[in-house]
């Protein structure tokens, strides 16, 4: 594996495991959404994270780099852009 494809490798093994944990928060949520205000949307937004996520990890294994849309959403979509 040449530096290139390693490099690329870690991100979308990166953006993946970003990805599990959004996914994993939004059953959390989901889990306390009768006792939680606001719990709903928080992971209705860890469920779109996890797929911009996703579709980052899936560029990155073509060797490419994820679309300006997926980069912003992940940017508006982080829990520090909330």
């Amino acid at each position: 594996m040449d530096e290139t494809t390693d490099m690329y490798e870690t991100l979308a093994q990166t953006a993946e495991a970003v990805a599990e944990t959004a996914q994993r928060s939004a059953d959390i949520h989901d889990e306390a959404a009768d006792h939680l205000p606001g719990a709903g949307a928080h992971a209705d937004r860890e469920r779109r994270l996890a797929a911009a996520e996703r579709a980052a990890a899936a560029a990155y294994r073509q060797r490419e780099q994820p679309s300006r849309e997926v980069r912003q959403q992940i940017r508006d979509l982080r829990p520090d852009s909330a």
